[in-house]
């Protein structure tokens, strides 16, 4: 576990959510790692009063010849998720499905981080999970995404934001039938 800075932010500040995001290939090729990092990080979470969420990754191109796929990713944020009671935030999913259905939008760089329309639809399904709100409606979207991208990112995010039974929040499914 870091016992620096992060630690330290952890006890000395008074957040209500802390979100962990781990090395994108770190969950599949060494999920005990994950696993115990997580954990330790939660205790302090906890202890400080705050709410843990894990935000779920994304496959990254240069990472699928080593077995860190969307679906190894989104089990082992899951598994976590499930064993230590702790939301997961699936952008990992989120991006999937925007990348299966719009591959005209480019969500990340080659090296696998986020590009500004993925870090919008991170935000969007970060909103989802800790809010319990779809972000669809929400004008906010910085000036270069035309509203029908930014209309359509929180709308894969509304559909993305599951609880930990894989069923979307009341009131998700009508904001984006709304929307389409």
């Amino acid at each position: 576990m870091n016992a620096g800075a992060a630690t330290q932010s952890i006890r000395q500040a008074q957040w209500d959510y802390v979100v962990l995001q781990e090395q994108s290939q770190t969950p599949v090729l060494d999920p005990q790692k994950f696993f115990e990092a997580v954990r330790d990080f939660d205790v302090e979470v906890r202890a400080s009063g705050a709410h843990t969420i894990l935000l779920m990754t994304w496959e990254r191109p240069d990472s699928i010849n080593y077995g860190v796929t969307t679906a190894n990713l989104a089990a082992a944020y899951q598994k976590v998720g499930s064993e230590l009671d702790i939301p997961v935030a699936p952008a990992g999913l989120a991006f999937a499905r925007s990348l299966s259905e719009r591959p005209d939008l480019i969500l990340y760089s080659q090296d696998g981080h986020p590009t500004l329309y993925g870090t919008y639809l991170a935000a969007c399904v970060l909103y989802s999970t800790i809010f319990g709100e779809s972000p669809v409606g929400n004008l906010y979207s910085d000036r270069s995404i035309s509203p029908g991208i930014r209309d359509y990112l929180q709308g894969i995010a509304a559909l993305q934001a599951h609880d930990q039974t894989g069923k979307l929040k009341p009131g998700m499914v009508a904001d984006v039938i709304l929307t389409r």
